[in-house]
């Protein structure tokens, strides 16, 4: 859920926990960048005031955590959506980023195990990040129609999120799972992504076109 849906009391607990998971991925990526520039682990235990093991133990987790894209203020599209829900970034500064990020193909079947993990990088993340409540509803349909070209639209629905999950469920029932996306502007049709992982299930108003968010993300497996 957002923090807009989180009791007023809780909200405080909620981002600080927030805030402490990207400050210990900052503290690691710090780690890894004073050990690039050459100190030795002796000079950074004694500039954090702990033990030289402790260091070592810290380094090694850190050689394992990506560094940012150069123009993004994180690795990956879930990152920066974690950013925001922390309050590091704002919502412009999100919605550019999760607009321009280089996204990679997800992951695909090899026709024997209907299993699917996505690599970092894909557009579920940002689908995964919405149904966490990390962002906004309005924030997941706002890049989603900026990065296929849609024109915003302020009109109401007459296709509603219910239906367009009803049919997105009972298209994946029918061929066993992919990536669907629902839409069309006489009505709903759907149409499948070629892999087992549902990231996301969209509706198009069928009078104007305007792409309506289900927030229904989930696995889908062959029965």
């Amino acid at each position: 859920m957002t923090i807009a849906e989180i009791p007023a009391e809780a909200r405080a607990a909620v981002l600080a926990r927030r805030r402490k998971e990207i400050d210990e991925l900052d503290y690691r990526r710090e780690l890894r960048r004073l050990e690039q520039c050459g100190y030795s682990q002796r000079d950074i235990a004694r500039w954090l005031g702990i033990a030289q093991p402790s260091v070592l133990s810290a380094l090694r987790t850190a050689s394992k955590v990506t560094m940012p894209l150069d123009g993004f203020s994180g690795a990956t599209p879930y990152e920066i959506c974690q950013r925001y829900a922390a309050g590091f970034i704002d919502r412009a500064k999100l919605v550019d980023e999760l607009t321009r990020f280089p996204y990679v193909k997800g992951g695909q079947t090899d026709g024997y195990d209907s299993l699917i993990v996505d690599p970092a990088g894909t557009w579920s993340e940002v689908s995964d990040a919405a149904r966490r409540g990390l962002i906004e509803d309005d924030v997941y349909e706002e890049v989603f129609n900026r990065r296929h070209g849609i024109e915003p639209d302020v009109a109401s629905s007459h296709v509603t999120q219910a239906a367009a999950v009803q049919r997105g469920r009972e298209v994946a029932g029918k061929n066993g799972g992919g990536e669907l996306s629902v839409h069309g502007r006489n009505g709903l049709t759907a149409s499948m992504g070629g892999t087992n992982n549902v990231s996301s299930v969209h509706g198009k108003d069928a009078t104007t076109g305007r792409i309506l968010k289900t927030g229904d993300t989930r696995r889908a497996r062959r029965p």
